[in-house]
């Protein structure tokens, strides 16, 4: 069922992107993104129309109340701060496809739930139909061992020169011998569920990162040790975020999603 949230949110996030880091430079990149966003679309239109048919056999009445949160939604954009509008665009932009993946999770060996990987699925999905210049970053891997790096450090696909680009490592596991003196269980590697960039036509790292996302679907656990890490990669406590999706939060500054309307707050 990933596919069905696939279909539902890719649209959201090529959109978010544009809007909140522009269009790629290269002509080419443009070009890849304007047709994928435009089927993108028609697919979001569609399950959108589905769900209203569903809505209206059920008896559940929609009209009235999504346009009155559209005209919300239109009101509270119009007047916002540049950063406040990146923060409710971004939140959508999460709550949107967690929710979606909360109702519809990817199905694993025997019929588990695979909710983060439902996750991963949409936004892995909008990054390589982007040519890898999503604003939204999923399950990069991290070189933590500062002593040698000074800063925490991504593995990223290399070009034929070496240099880091803006798509995943192919195979990070491979990259582990670059973490001088590694040793397993000893937090030199890390895996962010979601990093949220300023520049996407850069890769991650210290100056171009705008937050660090961890999605917690109902009672799953925290890790202290983890909890510091990524918020070493974000560059402060202020630039890390954590969603609790379908439990009440389990700490003061975890957030929720409002699943009914992803962009506004909860009432």
């Amino acid at each position: 069922m990933g596919k069905a949230c696939e279909d539902k949110c890719v649209g959201q996030v090529i959109a978010a992107t544009i809007t909140l880091n522009g269009m790629p430079s290269y002509v080419e990149d443009q070009k890849a993104i304007q047709q994928v966003l435009s089927k993108a679309i028609k697919k979001a239109q569609k399950v959108a129309e589905e769900d209203a048919a569903r809505k209206q056999n059920e008896g559940i009445p929609t009209l009235s109340s999504d346009v009155n949160r559209e005209i919300q939604i239109e009101e509270i954009l119009s007047t916002a701060s540049s950063e406040e509008r990146a923060e409710m665009i971004d939140n959508g932009v999460m709550c949107a496809i967690s929710c979606c993946c909360d109702r519809n999770p990817a199905k694993g060996v025997g019929d588990q739930n695979l909710k983060q990987q439902c996750v991963d699925g949409v936004l892995k999905e909008a990054d390589k139909a982007m040519n890898y210049k999503s604003r939204y970053k999923s399950e990069i891997w991290w070189n933590m061992n500062m002593e040698t790096t000074g800063i925490p450090t991504p593995f990223m696909h290399r070009d034929k020169n070496g240099a880091d680009t803006t798509e995943p490592s192919h195979f990070p596991m491979g990259r582990i011998k670059e973490i001088e003196g590694f040793e397993p269980s000893q937090g030199y590697l890390r895996r962010t569920d979601v990093v949220i960039v300023s520049d996407s036509e850069r890769p991650p790292g210290e100056d171009n990162i705008d937050s660090v996302v961890e999605m917690k679907f109902g009672k799953d656990s925290r890790d202290f040790k983890q909890d510091q890490a990524y918020i070493e990669i974000a560059g402060g406590k202020d630039k890390y975020q954590v969603y609790r999706i379908g439990e009440e939060p389990e700490e003061d500054e975890e957030r929720l999603c409002n699943c009914h309307s992803p962009m506004l707050p909860l009432e």
